[in-house]
This record gives structure tokens, sequence and C-alpha cells, in this order.
């Protein structure tokens, strides 16, 4: 089964190299696709230098197959977003993509090495499965540590939008500002795969997979 990894960025670049790294080189479940939604130039620029610097380190050879860098302005009203910016670019890469499972990042994010293979491989191994999820620990705002012990029938508000896995969907992100929380638009989004997949199912047991900084909730993804 393919892989795609979904990162949204917004004007957080002091992880950039370290966390490209992760995903390129030293996980041992490499992403089939890539993509990297930045909303400025300057995001972009970011992320293209992180990933010069591992080509002139020669730890990689060359961009992934399926890796971009897209740069996805968010339409404004008199300097009001219309549209919730991480939603819009989430989308705009679910709707390209070919991949048959999803997992998601951003700037404040950091992936286990085992990560990306613990989660799909707990999916390939149970198709009648829809989703998974991995313990995170989280600093910052939040500081606390969700294990991934039990069965979640209703990850509503719950689980933080980098610490899911789960197979192609229809469904896709809320993009009304009124939902424009940082937990609250990826809320939405489980609600609606629990109608499609059901229950989400630990993946790792208590083994932390994924660490998630949010210096404060402006940052966790909505800007």
């Amino acid at each position: 089964m393919t892989l795609a990894v979904i990162g949204t960025f917004f004007e957080r670049h002091e992880n950039t190299f370290p966390l490209m790294h992760r995903l390129f080189v030293d996980g041992t479940r490499k992403p089939d696709e890539t993509w990297l939604m930045c909303e400025s130039h300057k995001d972009a620029y970011a992320i293209n230098e992180a990933l010069e610097e591992l080509c002139d380190l020669e730890v990689l050879d060359d961009w992934p197959e399926g890796a971009q860098v897209v740069v996805l302005p968010t339409p404004q009203t008199n300097g009001t977003y219309d549209v919730i910016p991480y939603s819009n670019k989430i989308n705009s890469a679910l709707d390209a993509s070919a991949a048959d499972l999803f997992c998601y990042l951003d700037n404040g994010s950091m992936p286990g090495p085992d990560k990306y293979r613990v989660m799909a491989q707990a999916l390939e191994e149970h198709p009648e499965w829809g989703a998974v999820y991995c313990t995170q620990e989280r600093t910052g705002f939040a500081n606390e540590r969700f294990t991934a012990d039990k069965v979640m029938p209703n990850a509503y508000c719950q689980l933080n939008y980098t610490q899911v896995m789960h197979r192609k969907t229809s469904r896709r992100w809320t993009l009304d500002m009124q939902h424009a929380n940082p937990d609250l638009a990826d809320a939405i989004f489980w609600r609606d795969l629990h109608s499609d997949f059901g229950a989400f199912y630990p993946a790792g047991g208590g083994t932390v997979h994924d660490f998630h900084h949010i210096p404060h909730p402006g940052l966790a993804g909505v800007a």
C-alpha cells in the first residue's frame, strides 16, 4: 500500500531541517508521496533549502519520487481569511494524491523513526481497520502524553492531527472559518472518518511515535 504524508507549514522554520531529515533519510518507512503545503514562498524557501542541504550532505540523492513543495495562498478578504488555511492545504493534497494511506505533519511535529512503518503495518495487517493512531508526546501549550492504549470509538477533540493515519477517503476537512480552532477542524474530520471507518485503533502500544510541540494555540495549524 502506498503512503502519502501531507505537511502544512506556516512561518515555523526552526525545525525544518531535522524534520526533512527524519522524513526522507532516517525513517524506516519512507512516504511514497510527500505533499509539503506552504502558505508563503518564505515557507517554501525554508523547506527547499533544507532539502538542498540534505543533498549537499549526500544523504539525499534527489527529491523522493512524488515529493513536492506547493505554495497555496489562502483567500482573504480585507486581511481576514475566507477559509481555514491548513484545511485548504490538506484538501488540495488529498484531492491530488493517489495514495492508499494518509498521515499528517507540520513544523511542530517530529515523527519517531518507526512511526510510519508501525502505523502503515497496522493498517496493512488489518484490512477491516480504517484508521489508527499512535502515542504522542505533547509539549508547549499542552504538556502531556496521549497514549495509544485503547480503541477510540469517538476521537472527537481528543486526537491531534499528526498522530492519526487513515485510509483513502472522499471526506475533506472543513473550510468554515467558524471552526478555525486549532483542534476543532481535525475533530470534525475525525467525526466524518468515524462515519465511514468506525473506530480508530491504537498502533504501537504505549511507545511514543510522535512528538508535537505547540508554543501557543495560534500555531497549532490555524493561521
